[in-house]
């Protein structure tokens, strides 16, 4: 039998549930862990596979950190990522495991937090601190649903 490999994004506190879900199914092979803590994808790739991150080739990323690099728009001085989606009911209806704080494990920024650190740290610098404010707009929801954070060591977000 062929296997169809697979890579785990996002490798927090949720994805040991679909890491242990994944590994029930053999036709599936899990071959690349992502995130973007470094050290969270390389603890799942010893139970799973090797570390992947793709962030690095998306040319949106790729032409702002030429341009940043060059010079061209000047040197930023902040930064802003957003992602507003309504409560789709796919993703946040009655039984969801999203709404649930203990199998999420946390809100929002767990979910897609790691889809902005990675560009905002190839454009920006590693970060040295978080400051964050979480609030609970989808009640719903028992983790965060709104998250605003970051400081970076180059003073730019």
């Amino acid at each position: 039998m062929q296997r169809i490999g697979l890579a785990l994004v996002g490798c927090g506190a949720i994805a040991q549930w679909h890491r242990m879900a994944l590994a029930s199914v053999p036709a599936l092979e899990i071959r690349a862990c992502v995130d973007p803590l470094r050290e969270r994808a390389e603890a799942m790739a010893k139970q799973t596979g090797m570390v992947g991150e793709n962030a690095q080739y998306w040319p949106d990323v790729l032409l702002a950190k030429q341009l940043i690099e060059s010079g061209a728009i000047g040197t930023p001085v902040t930064a802003h990522a957003h992602l507003f989606s309504p409560a789709m009911p796919e993703f946040h209806g009655p039984g969801s495991w999203r709404l649930s704080r203990e199998r999420m494990g946390g809100g929002v920024a767990l979910d897609t937090g790691s889809h902005f650190m990675r560009p905002l740290r190839m454009w920006l610098g590693e970060i040295d601190a978080v400051v964050a404010v979480m609030e609970r707009p989808l009640a719903r929801m028992e983790g965060e649903s709104l998250t605003r954070a970051l400081s970076c060591a180059s003073g730019a977000c």
